[in-house]
């Protein structure tokens, strides 16, 4: 069976639109956020921060740092990205790389799934503790069990 190998700049040039507009967009929704943001969403606005931060970044990994070139009909790719050129490390890297930041992405989401949820219940010892500098400490954690990946040891 052959590999196919695209090689062309289709994905290359999508990836970097992509990654590019991803990054913009994601500091532009960080200025409007701590600029523009109403008093009543004070409490909301660090999970916003928190969760475009790790969009943009994964949108940067995917589209800068790794811009994939699928291997067909595998689950591979080749890397065009940056990361190229640090050779088999960089492949590495590169995996690590987009399981972090999709994962902490997604783990995120799930805070500000998690807050809105606690906005809504009648208990307020609830959203205090999710607001509470403790659940800020082990939130990240929560990322862990997402399943990012810790990278070669």
């Amino acid at each position: 069976m052959d590999v196919l190998v695209t090689d062309s700049l289709f994905y290359e040039v999508i990836f970097l639109i992509a990654g590019f507009f991803g990054t913009f967009l994601g500091i532009s929704v960080i200025i409007i956020v701590i600029t523009q943001s109403p008093e009543s969403m004070k409490s909301y606005k660090r999970f916003i921060i928190n969760f475009t931060l790790f969009d943009m970044l994964f949108a940067f990994t995917m589209g800068v740092l790794v811009k994939p070139d699928p291997l067909f009909p595998f689950t591979g790719a080749v890397i065009n990205g940056l990361f190229k050129y640090l050779g088999e490390q960089g492949a590495v890297i590169s995996d690590v790389a987009i399981v972090n930041t999709a994962g902490y992405a997604v783990s995120t989401q799930c805070a500000c799934i998690i807050y809105r949820f606690a906005v809504l219940q009648p208990n307020p010892k609830f959203l205090d503790f999710v607001l509470s500098w403790i659940e800020v400490a082990i939130g990240p954690g929560r990322a862990e069990f997402c399943g990012p990946a810790r990278g070669p040891k």
